[in-house]
């Protein structure tokens, strides 16, 4: 026990004796560690610090869908961390009007009227994202959905680590994503509103909806700094189309002053057609225009092939599946050609999957793939993606053409694998001999980005066929939009000398589209009893279309042939009366 009091009395002397010395020599270092406050640090870009936003975050009053869809990722996220919303705010304000504003630090999303928006976007290629600081703002750009998702990715992963009070990221970040190395070889279109659509046949189309005609220009001025080389160009009621091609590449684009709207299709060059298809066939004959009779009273596809004047042929579309409907086909061409042993088709054009366009096309490639005297040089068309032709319409309709492109394509690459399949664009021209060529007029890349896919008519590929003089406009089964789309990008120009009643007949457009063309032929691809239908229910459009025409040629189950230069026979009102 005494030891006990002892030992305790001893501790507590000691206790005493730390007290005074602590109190006579205490220094910061002997002090317990505090943790340090957050500070404001001036080197760091600071997005939030303590209790409120250092920034702006902006985006462009005209902002489309997809930028005001990262501004909303990147407001969350931002409220997420530090519990706090932050207002959206625009650049709508002219400089002389907020120039202060416009010194502050800010988050810049898309393409904004800021100078750092544009300086970055002028660096920016296609199927790429960028987030990088200019001064102090930090500019984040995309060229698509895809790359503008990829683009609030990289915004993340800049904030790993930060804490709830102090939101902040380094002053140098320069960080960019490649989404697609094909559309990364060119630059992007400057438009704030440009969108990057699939277009098939490995093609992808920027769309701009907003663009000027120097801005159009200035692109084609980047092209050619950055190697491009133009290989043709021109202009059509204001209209301006050239191609470029650089390498493995080509560049179709064109802008139509109609709608301030500008298209840049990038594509495969083997895809690209050579304006100038000419032959030296050693053949000069007279040229025709034959129409494909159905191959019975209920069939109402259609199909037109022209000889040319070197002796090859131009096809366009061909019918149903049917083997009597694909034998029209050849056996006109028999009938006609200047050597039957030697029949080459210069190109089969084709309009759209339908089955009473195509599938007639698909009969005669698998009768004829060992057929030693048909040479087939291209097929040309602008079919879209197959995934886009398969879809439910409003009507209930369930449209199930993409299973026809892949056939389509398949059977090509079976039974013709030597011939080129050549990707159509609005605005060409290609010829094929002395006094014979081809225009587009019309593609599926003309409606885009609206929803195209809705009824795939509107996909109809519209040419004009000019053989000796005569101008044969076929129209496939262009639709009320896709024949208002064309009466505003070339008005008088469509004037021609024959046309192809649209669709059948059913719905076929719009009566200003045939005051347009004013065409003293008309072409109706039907049989007299659907011609009947279609004039009593649509008699508006149709009489419009009549009242300019001389001639009138219903395919029904004939096979008629027409030579070029064409006259008139006047034989309009006999063909009515058999209608009715």
């Amino acid at each position: 026990m005494k030891k006990l009091i002892v030992f305790l009395f001893i501790i507590c002397a000691l206790l005493l004796v730390g007290c005074n010395n602590s109190s006579a020599g205490e220094t910061l270092t002997d002090l317990p560690e505090q943790t340090e406050l957050e500070v404001l640090d001036p080197s760091r870009f600071n997005i939030f610090f303590g209790d409120s936003y250092q920034c702006r975050i902006i985006v462009s009053d005209k902002a489309d869908d997809v930028e005001k869809a990262i501004y909303n990722k990147i407001r969350d996220k931002l409220r997420s961390l530090t519990g706090k919303s932050v207002a959206m705010d625009t650049d709508f304000l002219a400089y002389n009007d907020a120039g202060e504003n416009r010194k502050e630090p800010a988050i810049l999303i898309g393409y904004t009227n800021y100078d750092e928006s544009k300086q970055v976007y002028d660096e920016l290629r296609c199927g790429e994202s960028r987030v990088k600081m200019v001064g102090n703002k930090l500019v984040i750009a995309f060229s698509s959905e895809a790359d503008a998702n990829a683009a609030y990715v990289q915004f993340n992963q800049l904030l790993k680590g930060v804490s709830k009070t102090n939101v902040s990221i380094d002053t140098d970040v320069d960080v960019k994503k490649i989404s697609d190395k094909n559309l990364n070889a060119i630059p992007t279109y400057r438009a704030g509103k440009a969108t990057v659509e699939k277009c098939g046949n490995d093609t992808h189309m920027i769309y701009a909806d907003d663009s000027s005609l120097d801005e159009f220009e200035a692109y084609r001025n980047k092209l050619e700094a950055e190697g491009f080389a133009k290989r043709s160009e021109r202009t059509v009621e204001g209209n301006v189309f050239c191609t470029y091609v650089q390498d493995k590449n080509y560049i179709y684009m064109y802008y139509k002053p109609s709608d301030n709207s500008a298209r840049v299709i990038l594509g495969p060059i083997d895809s690209l057609a050579d304006e100038d298809q000419s032959a030296d066939t050693g053949i000069v004959c007279d040229p025709s225009l034959t129409i494909i009779g159905q191959s019975s009273g209920n069939d109402i596809g259609q199909g037109y092939v022209f000889l040319l004047p070197d002796g090859r042929f131009i096809v366009q579309d061909g019918g149903n599946r049917n083997k009597d409907r694909a034998d029209n086909i050849y056996k006109s061409m028999l009938e006609i050609a200047p050597d039957p042993e030697n029949i080459v088709i210069a190109a089969w054009f084709m309009s759209h999957p339908h089955i009473d366009h195509q599938q007639a096309i698909e009969e005669f490639l698998s009768n004829h793939k060992d057929d030693e005297n048909l040479t087939i040089e291209s097929f040309v068309l602008n079919y879209a993606p197959s995934v886009m032709y398969s879809y439910k319409r409003p009507d209930g309709y369930r449209e199930t053409s993409g299973e026809n492109v892949n056939n389509l394509f398949s059977l090509i690459k079976r039974c013709a694998p030597d011939a080129k399949i050549i990707k159509a664009h609005t605005g060409q021209m290609i010829k094929y001999g002395e006094d014979a060529y081809v225009e587009i007029l019309y593609t599926p890349e003309d409606y885009l980005p609206a929803e195209l896919f809705d009824y795939v008519n509107s996909t109809s590929l519209v040419i004009r066929v000019t053989v000796s003089d005569t101008a044969v406009l076929l129209l496939a089964d262009t639709t009320h939009a896709s024949g208002r789309i064309m009466e505003q990008t070339f008005g008088n120009y469509l004037r021609s000398d024959m046309v192809q009643l649209a669709h059948h007949g059913k719905a076929p457009s719009n009566s200003s589209l045939y005051e347009l063309v004013k065409a003293e032929v008309l072409l109706w691809p039907t049989n007299y009893a659907g011609a009947k239908g279609s004039l009593e229910q649509y008699s508006s459009v149709i009489n419009t279309a009549l009242s300019y025409a001389n001639d009138l040629y219903i395919s029904d189950t004939a096979v008629t042939t027409l030579p070029l230069p064409y006259e008139t026979v006047n034989n309009k009102d006999s063909e009515v009366e058999k209608i009715k």
